[in-house]
């Protein structure tokens, strides 16, 4: 997604878990010097999740305010939104069979509705049937749930005047 995130003009770094702390400080030393100009749009899908929240909770200890997170399919560990994130886009899916199970399904977000804008968005009740039959790993690889999260990232990088 990122190529194709990048070939309409975005900015676009790959950040591995590992790297989410660092990552995070020096886009804070970026912005906070002027090389960095809003928007700032995180996507993650699956773990990513848990390294966009990271890099959101950093940021948000140097003052930073973070546009968007655009995820998918994260788990319970990190479904807390920092309340320097603007706008929230969280598409998941529900299975409440296997609910229980902490792995390989997603769960809505929360957070501060009063700092963040939250829209959770389950695939069992999303549009045509295909992205509802989905499941954790193949929602990541389905052309619907991409070009939804391409659409998320659009607006938020291009917000409307």
């Amino acid at each position: 997604m990122s190529n194709e995130v990048a070939s309409e003009g975005m900015t676009t770094i790959s950040v591995r878990s590992r790297q989410a702390a660092e990552m995070a400080e020096q886009l804070a030393d970026l912005y906070c010097s002027d090389r960095l100009q809003p928007p700032i749009v995180l996507v993650g899908y699956s773990q990513g999740v848990e390294t966009c929240v990271q890099m959101a909770e950093t940021l948000q200890s140097r003052e930073v305010e973070v546009d968007a997170l655009i995820l998918m399919e994260g788990g319970k560990r990190f479904n807390t939104i920092p309340s320097n994130v603007r706008y929230c886009f969280n598409l998941y899916t529900s299975n409440p069979a296997t609910d229980w199970l902490p792995l390989l399904r997603g769960l809505p977000v929360d957070g501060n509705p009063a700092t963040t804008h939250i829209v959770n968005r389950d695939a069992r009740h999303t549009g045509p049937a295909p992205l509802s039959r989905q499941y954790h790993l193949g929602l990541g690889w389905s052309n619907q749930a991409r070009r939804i999260l391409l659409d998320e990232i659009r607006m938020a990088y291009y917000p409307a005047n």
